[in-house]
């Protein structure tokens, strides 16, 4: 069974990220990731917890895996708007799809994770956005690189579907230095917005 707050989104774009990045390894990962199990939205926390454990393991490949699966799960997500709603949304003025898009992101990372503890603002320059417990960077020791590249991924993959252009920065990460994993998202400037 699913465990309360584990979204079946992430774990299904996590497995699949791993196909695409890591297909030789993908056996390895499916002892916790059998698929009759996702398919029946069976998981738990302690299996999540090993699969994230063994690709920081991977080298350069971890954030490949996290940042792909950010992206699929946003595009998910965007494709599950209803398009009404998102029609909407990309016609009004530029500082209020960023207000919009910061309430989606939020919802999102919730969505994956419930208990991820999202806070967020927008103003006319760009946005940030803090997770105070982060699924993917609750490590016993602290690290040495920032575990968080899925959120990043996912909040600039969401914001450029609603048509908020946004450089994301990870300014902090709670497996590195922090408390909280917080991104900054910087406004790009678009013509006549």
């Amino acid at each position: 069974m699913i465990e309360p707050g584990i979204g079946r989104l992430l774990v299904g774009s996590l497995h699949g990220a791993i196909s695409d990045v890591l297909p030789q390894r993908l056996e390895f990962y499916e002892e916790w990731f059998r698929p009759a199990e996702l398919r029946d939205g069976h998981i738990g926390r302690a299996p999540l917890g090993a699969v994230l454990s063994f690709l920081r393991r991977e080298g350069e490949a971890y954030e490949l895996v996290m940042r792909q699966a950010g992206t699929v799960t946003a595009t998910w997500w965007a494709a599950d708007l209803s398009p009404i709603a998102r029609g909407l949304m990309v016609r009004l003025p530029v500082w209020l799809r960023g207000r919009l898009a910061i309430r989606e992101a939020r919802r999102l990372i919730l969505h994956t994770f419930r208990d991820a503890q999202v806070t967020g603002q927008w103003q006319a320059g760009g946005g940030r956005l803090s997770i105070g417990h982060s699924l993917f960077c609750d490590v016993r020791d602290r690290g040495t690189y920032p575990l968080c590249g899925f959120y990043a991924a996912a909040v600039e993959t969401l914001f450029a579907v609603l048509r908020v252009p946004v450089t994301v920065t990870l300014t902090s990460c709670r497996a590195v230095d922090g408390a909280s994993c917080s991104l900054t998202l910087d406004r790009q400037t678009e013509g006549g917005a």
